[in-house]
């Protein structure tokens, strides 16, 4: 059984306000880029090249997730309703029927017979077998029989050749320097030798690198067999690795390929900079006489223990203050008391009183 696999056609679209719409015809199969000029706030259609009225198409556009809001695909065409700048970039179409395999008569009698064959298995990868001969965007039933001293079982696994497709890893992976680019890597590859170098048949490949002393990948997606990376470490090793899926997003991202390694060149402002500070320094300690035999080692402390210190002498301080305070204010208290005990006048007065008030003894004549 055949199913079309999707073929490209690429539109580049520029709006502009005085410019009238024109359509560019792309040829069938991948197609090639091209522009088309669109007057700003009218409808712009852009045209699939080679796609029929039943063809079922798809449209994507560079770098991002979603179509212009309020866009539309209509008989294979997507319409742009009254464009602005916003909506200017890199179209592409994928129209399901560019992958289509033409068969031999021999090959549809045996597919409309439904042929039958083995799934040959190397003894080397145990649990693993090799259709020969399978064709793309097409699918397979499998009998999966397993067979043991007391019987067997068998079960039936259905297979999409799109769904389970991986790539080999690219090769050829080679970085270098550009020179007078303190921050730029140069990093190139190849399509790996086991895929087929057909035009409907295109990667696009994922890049991962860093630098070897940190943990974090940065990751570039690009369908190119190069890229720049802009944002190199100047002076330190970077590692890059690439890997593989097909353009259309069917079936699995491949394996990473070898590791690469290269250094980017260091700015010569900063080299000629770190020469010089180098050279004042060493001149500095040779003028420079010993003040003392055996001088002391310098005190390199942390500035957080330094803090820490000062923290805690202030504590200290607060705890003696208040200490000193208290004692200050029950001394204060104590003499207060003791002044007013002494300024209390004495009852002598009463004493008298009850002296005097005492009955005196009879005189006898």
């Amino acid at each position: 059984m055949h199913s079309p696999i999707p073929g490209l056609g690429r539109v580049m679209v520029f709006l502009a306000a005085a410019l009238a719409s024109a359509s560019l015809a792309v040829p069938e199969g991948w197609g090639e880029e091209g522009v088309q000029y669109g007057q700003v706030g009218t409808d712009v259609t852009l045209l699939c090249a080679g796609a029929r009225d039943s063809s079922q198409v798809q449209w994507r556009r560079a770098g991002a997730a979603a179509l212009p809001e309020g866009s539309a695909i209509r008989e294979g065409a997507l319409v742009l309703p009254r464009a602005s700048l916003a909506a200017a970039g890199t179209y592409s179409c994928h129209a399901f029927h560019g992958r289509k395999k033409s068969l031999t008569g021999e090959e549809r009698r045996r597919n409309k017979s439904g042929h039958m064959g083995p799934c040959l298995q190397d003894p080397s990868q145990p649990g693993t077998c090799t259709v020969h001969g399978s064709e793309f965007w097409s699918s397979y039933r499998l009998n999966i029989t397993e067979v043991n001293p007391l019987g067997s079982s068998f079960r039936l696994l259905d297979i999409t050749m799109q769904a389970i497709i991986k790539p080999d890893p690219p090769e050829g992976l080679v970085v270098e320097p550009i020179p007078l680019a303190p921050r730029r890597l140069l990093v190139s590859w190849k399509y790996p030798s086991s895929w087929p170098k057909e035009p409907h048949f295109q990667l696009r490949f994922r890049l991962q690198y860093r630098p070897v002393i940190h943990r974090s990948w940065s990751v570039v997606e690009t369908v190119n067999l190069s890229e720049v990376i802009t944002d190199a470490f100047a002076g330190l090793e970077h590692v890059v690795q690439v890997s593989a899926k097909d353009f259309l997003d069917a079936g699995n991202w491949s394996e990473w390929s070898v590791e690469a390694r290269a250094t980017p060149v260091r700015d010569p402002a900063t080299m000629a900079i770190e020469e010089t500070t180098t050279d004042t320094s060493l001149e500095s300690l040779a003028e420079e006489p010993s003040q003392a035999p055996n001088p002391e080692p310098i005190n390199r402390s942390e500035p957080l223990e330094k803090t820490a210190i000062l923290v805690s002498l202030g504590i200290f301080a607060f705890f003696v203050l208040a200490a000193a305070l208290v004692i200050t204010i029950l001394i204060w208290l104590r003499a207060r008391k003791h002044s007013k005990d002494e300024t209390k006048p004495h009852n002598f007065l009463v004493a008298a009183t009850h002296l005097k008030a005492r009955p005196t003894e009879a005189q006898i004549l």
